[in-house]
């Protein structure tokens, strides 16, 4: 059995340098939080690519904070080839337990090196819809129309189906109608080009008619928006088209039931 001076020798000899240890990971930790700071700053000024720049400083980040580390470690005196022997028996079985994590590394460096979508724009994919905010080492994020955080794994991002709806400038836009059988056809268009004309910003409006429904004339108006007004326009356009149509008698169809009575009400009814 050690005696208590021999315990006590350790603790003196160990003690400081555990101390020294902590304050060197905590005060570099700080140093590598303001040091990733300066240079997104510096790096952003310079009009790079901001989503390969999200996703490289994620990775410098991680490396900076292992390197603090194994600098603590060397003031504990561990010798540096054990600190290479366990950090590379520890990434072999990081590695082999965190297979999906890699996968989503692999991921990651694939999205921002074919770059289908870049910080801002708005996309759809594995179900989800909302603004790109970060492409991180393991996940892609996401601001919702609705205000949520969608945190999807980089993994599943590159190799699913994307929909990009801010590539373009201009979105199209179709709104379906059913007209009354009553209504003339020709009326109809002339009315409905009539509301686009209203509205600025809208391109190259179209009226088809696609077929006849049940109700009435099955009616498509398409116009073409910038992105940025997309939603704000089309549903100016939509509180035109009803005064439109009132002002010009033609009536949109609804759903209703014709009964005709055959015979008439000749029997009392008692």
């Amino acid at each position: 059995m050690h005696s208590f001076e021999e315990i006590k020798v350790t603790l003196l000899n160990w003690v400081p340098r555990l101390i020294i240890f902590i304050l060197v990971v905590y005060i570099g930790f700080l140093l590598v939080s303001w040091l990733m700071k300066v240079l997104e700053r510096h790096l952003r000024s310079k009009k790079l690519n901001l989503t390969a720049l999200g996703f490289f400083m994620s990775i410098l980040n991680f490396f900076l904070k292992l390197l603090v580390v194994v600098v603590g470690l060397g003031i504990l005196d561990v010798p540096m080839a054990s600190i290479s022997a366990v950090v590379g028996a520890a990434t072999l079985s990081i590695g082999l337990a965190l297979q999906g994590s890699l996968s989503n590394l692999a991921g990651g460096l694939v999205l921002v090196t074919t770059e289908p979508f870049k910080l801002g724009d708005f996309i759809s994919t594995e179900g989800y819809e909302g603004t790109v905010e970060e492409i991180a080492i393991l996940t892609t994020k996401l601001r919702t129309l609705d205000g949520k955080r969608v945190i999807i794994p980089n993994s599943l991002v590159s190799s699913s189906s994307i929909v990009n709806y801010s590539v373009y400038d201009l979105r199209r836009k179709d709104i379906d109608l059913v007209i009354s059988y009553e209504a003339d056809i020709e009326l109809v268009k002339r009315t409905l080009l009539e509301a686009t004309k209203k509205i600025e910003a809208i391109q190259n409006p179209e009226v088809f008619l696609r077929g006849y429904g049940e109700q009435g004339f099955e009616f498509t108006l398409r116009i073409w928006l910038p992105r940025a007004s997309l939603l704000k326009d089309s549903n100016a356009l939509n509180e035109l088209i009803k005064p439109a149509l009132d002002q010009a008698k033609i009536n949109l169809a609804y759903p209703h039931l014709d009964i005709e009575i055959v015979g008439g009400f000749n029997e009392e009814i008692h």
